[in-house]
């Protein structure tokens, strides 16, 4: 709960908050529920990142050409 909260020493403006609350840890077997289900999801996620991320690459290489008229839209 607390990780990557606490950056430097100096900061410990909720540090007390966290080390006087009670974390629920799951069992096992929920834990591996709730991981066989993100599991898909969450490389659905990337899968999608990974296609906006070649999108934008293909439009920023297109878009200046179609502009200046050295690539031309053909309709068909």
């Amino acid at each position: 709960a607390s990780r990557n909260l606490v950056r430097t020493e100096e900061y410990r403006r909720h540090w007390n908050l966290f080390v006087n609350k009670k974390i629920i840890v799951p069992d096992g077997d929920i834990q591996l529920l709730f991981r066989n289900r993100m599991i898909p999801l969450l490389k659905n996620i990337e899968t999608a990142q990974n296609k906006i991320t070649n999108l934008t690459q293909q439009r920023d290489l297109l878009l200046p050409r179609l502009m200046s008229g050295r690539l031309e839209v053909l309709n068909s």
